[in-house]
C-alpha cells in the first residue's frame, strides 16, 4: 500500500468490481484483519427490488445507511483509520466475488500477515 489508509487497485480489479470514481462504499469490519466493502449504488438497487415485495425490510436500509462510508477517488480507495487502520507499506489483498443472488458483487480486504519462520 503506497500511502497510509489508501488502497490502490489495478484496472482489472476496478473493472471486475464495476467500480468507478465517485462510487460510495459502505465499510464493515469483519475482524481485525478483514474488511468488507459494499458498493452503495448496487446495494440500493438490490434493496429497492426487494422492498417492492416486502416493505418490512426497511430496517436493513437503515443498517446500510448507518455504516461508515468512503468514496472511490482517482488515486484509490481511502479507508478511514478509525474504521480499519492501514499503515503505508502494509500488505493487503482484495478479493472481488461476483456471484448470482441477492448481492451481485462482494469486495473483501484482508491483511497479509507474515507467517512465522519455522524453527
Amino acid at each position: 500500500m503506497p500511502e497510509s489508509g489508501l488502497i490502490t487497485l489495478p484496472p482489472e480489479l476496478d473493472e471486475a468490481a464495476g467500480l468507478v470514481t465517485g462510487d460510495i462504499l459502505c465499510l464493515h469490519v469483519l475482524n481485525a484483519d478483514a474488511l468488507s466493502l459494499e458498493i452503495y449504488r448496487t446495494s440500493l438497487e438490490q434493496w429497492g427490488y426487494v422492498l417492492e415485495y416486502d416493505r418490512r425490510l426497511w430496517h436493513w436500509i437503515t443498517v446500510l445507511l448507518n455504516k461508515p462510508m468512503t468514496a472511490v477517488e482517482p488515486r484509490g480507495i481511502p479507508i478511514p483509520a478509525e474504521v480499519f487502520p492501514l499503515a503505508a507499506g502494509e500488505r493487503v489483498t482484495m478479493h472481488v466475488f461476483s456471484h448470482w443472488g441477492f448481492f451481485p458483487v462482494s469486495l473483501n480486504l484482508w491483511r497479509m500477515r507474515p507467517k512465522p519462520l519455522p524453527r
